[in-house]
């Protein structure tokens, strides 16, 4: 039997909108349901693969707010300076918000997730190899996901 390790995010799911969403209420008390901006989600989007941690998203944000050309240096700027009781509360309102979106608005928070195209290939070869997903995404909200797209 052959044996497939992947990613969930960014990998098998595009999630960057559930992400960019949460981060723009926790940093600005903007709507998880206002419309995305796009000068703002193209530059977070472009700029993801940086942020480990949901509190990192602090940082990205306030990379975005500077309006600067050097975007990764002024990240690094604000993680040698880091301010941890902002940090905590962020994410805090992050983490409360998908929680929250989780429990009350479920399939909103569902169709945040959308598969790539390789999803659908992997899906294929599900009774030919063992998958694992390594991920630090919760377990459950993997599962609800993989479920709503005829996965198990």
């Amino acid at each position: 039997m052959k044996t497939l390790f992947l990613d969930f995010d960014g990998v098998l799911f595009d999630t960057v909108k559930e992400a960019y969403l949460l981060a723009r209420y926790a940093y600005s008390d903007i709507s998880v349901f206002d419309e995305v901006d796009n000068e703002e989600y193209i530059i977070f989007k472009n700029m993801r693969y940086i942020i480990v941690d949901s509190w990192n998203y602090l940082y990205l944000m306030n990379v975005i707010k500077d309006k600067t050309e050097l975007k990764e240096e002024k990240y690094c700027d604000y993680l040698s300076n880091r301010d941890k009781v902002s940090e905590q509360i962020f994410e805090k309102k992050y983490l409360g918000k998908r929680k929250e979106l989780i429990t009350n608005n479920r399939d909103f928070w569902l169709n945040l997730a959308t598969p790539y195209e390789f999803f659908n290939e992997i899906k294929k070869l599900k009774d030919d190899i063992d998958l694992y997903i390594l991920s630090t995404k919760n377990e459950d909200a993997i599962y609800e996901i993989l479920n709503k797209h005829d996965f198990s």
